[in-house]
């Protein structure tokens, strides 16, 4: 129970990372 909740926090955490930076890209980009 407790790893599947910390894979979960995981994946969340880097999905929000990664859009994170996908918007900072795109504002130096323009």
């Amino acid at each position: 129970m407790a790893s599947s909740y910390s894979y979960d926090l995981r994946m969340k955490i880097f999905k929000t990372v990664d859009e994170e930076l996908s918007i900072v890209k795109a504002k130096i980009k323009n």
